[in-house]
C-alpha cells in the first residue's frame, strides 16, 4: 500500500518536475563522467608527482568553492521567488548585480592565492610557483559560473541547466586534455580549465538570453534584491556546515581511532556509499527551486512537497535495496578485489546514506519555505555523533550504527517539525 501510494502521488502530479528530475540527473551524471575521465586521463599522461599536485590543488579548490555553493543556493531561492511573481525586470537587475559580486569574489580569491602562493607552495610541496598562480586564475574565473547555473535552476529551466552542466563538464575535459597532449603538462591543465570556464560562461549567457531582456538597462544599477540574497547566506552556511559534519565526522574519527588499513577499508565504504548519495540527491536539486517558487501558494506547495517526497523515498528505497542485495558486485566493479573487506560494511552503511539523503531533502525544503533556523535541529545531532563515536568505537559496525541512530533521530524530529508546520499553516486546506 505504501509503494502504491507513492506511485499515485507521482502519477497525479504534473510530469514537468518528473522530466526535470530526469534531465538534471542525466546532466549531472554526464558531467561527472567527464570529471572522472579527466582524472583517469591525467593519471595516465602526467607523472605520479604531477598527478598528486593536481589533486592537492583540486582539494584546495573544493574548500575555496564553499562560498560559491552557498551563494548559488541563496540565488536559486531568490530567483525562483521573483519568477513566481513574473518580476522580469528585477531578475535582470539581480543578474547584473550578482555577476558583479561574483567577479569581485573571484578577484579576491585570485588575489588571496597569489598573495599566499609561497605558503601554498610550501604546504602542498609544489615547487612551481607559477603553477599556483595559474591555479588561482582558474579558481577566480570559476566563480563566473555560479550565477548562470543558479539562474537556470531558479527559472526552472531544467533541460537548459542539464545542457549547461553537460557542455561545461565536457569542455573541462577537452581543453585540459588537449593542452596536456601537446606538451604543456600540469600548467596546461589549469590553462585548459580556465578556457573552459570562459566558454561555458558565454554558453550560459546564450541559454539565458530569452529570460534576461533588460540587462543593458541595468548595467549601471545595483539591485536591492541582492541584499535579500545576502540575508540568506549565513543560515545556508550553518546548514551546509552541519550537513557536511554529519557526513564526514565518522571518517575523520575512524582515521583517528583505527589502524590505517581498517580506516582505508572504511574510506572505501564511504566512497561507494556516496554514489547513492550523489544519485538520489539530484531530486533535491529540482525540488528546492520549485518549492521556493510556490511557497506562497498553499495548495501547490502541498502537492509539490508530496510529489517530491514520494519521488525521493522511492529513489532512496531502490538505492538501498541495490546496496543490500549486491554489495559484493558493487565493490568489485568500482574497487576490484583489493577492497573486498569493505563488502561486509557496505549494506549497513547504505542505510545511513539513505537516511542522510532524506534529511538533506527535508532541510532544503525547510530553507525553501524560509525556515532558516533549521540548523538548530541539526546541531545537537552533530554534537551527539561526535561524542558517541569518541566514546564507542570498538568496531566499524558500532560506528555505523551510531551514525544510523543519530540520523534516524534527526529524521524523525524533522518529520515531526514538518508535520507541525503543515498543521499550523495549512489546517483549513483539504489535501486532494
Amino acid at each position: 500500500m505504501f509503494i502504491k501510494g507513492l506511485f499515485h502521488k507521482i502519477h497525479y502530479f504534473n510530469n514537468k518536475e518528473l522530466i526535470g528530475t530526469f534531465f538534471v540527473t542525466a546532466g549531472t551524471l554526464f558531467g561527472s563522467f567527464f570529471s572522472y575521465l579527466l582524472q583517469f586521463f591525467l593519471a595516465r599522461y602526467l607523472n605520479v608527482g604531477e598527478y598528486g599536485e593536481f589533486n592537492a590543488l583540486l582539494s584546495l579548490a573544493y574548500i575555496a568553492g564553499v562560498p560559491a555553493t552557498v551563494l548559488s543556493t541563496a540565488m536559486i531561492k531568490k530567483v525562483s521567488q521573483l519568477l513566481s511573481g513574473n518580476e522580469w525586470k528585477k531578475l535582470s537587475s539581480l543578474f547584473v548585480s550578482s555577476f558583479y559580486f561574483s567577479v569581485l569574489i573571484g578577484l579576491v580569491i585570485f588575489a588571496s592565492v597569489y598573495f599566499f602562493r609561497g605558503y601554498i607552495s610550501q604546504t602542498l610541496k609544489i615547487g612551481n610557483i607559477f603553477l599556483i598562480v595559474i591555479f588561482g586564475m582558474w579558481l577566480g574565473l570559476s566563480f563566473l559560473l555560479t550565477v548562470p547555473g543558479a539562474y537556470l535552476l531558479g527559472l526552472l529551466r531544467y533541460k537548459a541547466y542539464a545542457l549547461f552542466v553537460s557542455i561545461s563538464s565536457m569542455l573541462r575535459f577537452v581543453f585540459p586534455a588537449l593542452l596536456v597532449v601537446v606538451g604543456y603538462g600540469l600548467i596546461g591543465t589549469f590553462y585548459g580549465l580556465s578556457l573552459s570556464v570562459i566558454l561555458a560562461f558565454i554558453i550560459s549567457l546564450v541559454l539565458l538570453k530569452k529570460n534576461l531582456t533588460n540587462v543593458r538597462n541595468e548595467l549601471n544599477k545595483m539591485s536591492p534584491e541582492l541584499n535579500d540574497v545576502f540575508k540568506l547566506i549565513m543560515p545556508i552556511v550553518l546548514v551546509n556546515l552541519c550537513m557536511m559534519l554529519l557526513n564526514n565526522i565518522d571518517l575523520v574519527l575512524v582515521k583517528r581511532f583505527f589502524e590505517a588499513e581498517t580506516a582505508g577499508y572504511y574510506a572505501g565504504v564511504v566512497t561507494l556509499g556516496k554514489i547513492l548519495l550523489f544519485g538520489a540527491g539530484t531530486i533535491t536539486v529540482v525540488m528546492f527551486p520549485k518549492i521556493s517558487s510556490v511557497k506562497n501558494d498553499t495548495k501547490k506547495l502541498i502537492k509539490s512537497f508530496g510529489f517530491f517526497l514520494s519521488l525521493q523515498l522511492m529513489a532512496v528505497i531502490a538505492g538501498v535495496l541495490v546496496y543490500l542485495i549486491f554489495p559484493r558486485y558493487i565493490t568489485l566493479i568500482f574497487f576490484g578485489s583489493k577492497f573486498m573487506e569493505s563488502v561486509k560494511y557496505l549494506s549497513l552503511f547504505s542505510v545511513f546514506v539513505g537516511i542522510y539523503v532524506i534529511i538533506n531533502f527535508l532541510v532544503m525544503f525547510m530553507l525553501a519555505i524560509d525556515q532558516t533556523r533549521i540548523y538548530l535541529l541539526l546541531l545537537p545531532g552533530v554534537i551527539a555523533q561526535y561524542v558517541l563515536i569518541n566514546m564507542f568505537h570498538g568496531s566499524l559496525e558500532q560506528v555505523i550504527y551510531i551514525n544510523i541512530y543519530i540520523l534516524l533521530l534527526i529524521a524523525v524530529i524533522l518529520g515531526l517539525y514538518s508535520a507541525v508546520l503543515f498543521k499550523r499553516n495549512f489546517k483549513s486546506l483539504e489535501l486532494s
